[in-house]
């Protein structure tokens, strides 16, 4: 009597076990799905932003490094308020289209060829 209650007390704690792993397994995969979806959603507005600089950045008569980051800025905080941005996103997609100067300037046909700031 005691070892089949003993087998039937191991059986429900590997049973429990099991059932443990499986939904740790599933909250990292739902987790893994939505930050697919994140990462997806914040390279369309990103690519959406960049094309927006681009066009405010070709009506201007000439485009300089500061009138260029300024650009970004502002296109940015009004994305960041339409898609509800966090603020390191933001940051860091500032950072990276700010830095993004020297290949603009090359494609922008009104930016001056020197390095104004």
């Amino acid at each position: 009597m005691y070892q089949k209650t003993t087998e039937v007390g191991a059986q429900r704690h590997v049973a429990k076990k099991l059932f443990i792993t499986l939904m740790a397994i599933a909250g990292a995969y739902v987790a893994y799905r939505k930050m697919q979806e994140s990462q997806d959603a914040i390279k369309d507005w990103l690519d959406e932003a960049h094309e927006e600089i681009e066009r405010k950045s070709d009506k201007l008569k000439e485009v300089t490094k500061r009138e260029y980051g300024h650009i970004v800025d502002t296109v940015l905080e009004h994305y960041a308020t339409l898609y509800h941005i966090n603020k390191r996103q933001l940051a860091r997609a500032a950072a990276d289209l700010k830095e993004e100067w020297v290949n603009a300037r090359e494609e922008l046909k009104n930016a001056p060829q020197d390095d104004e700031e």
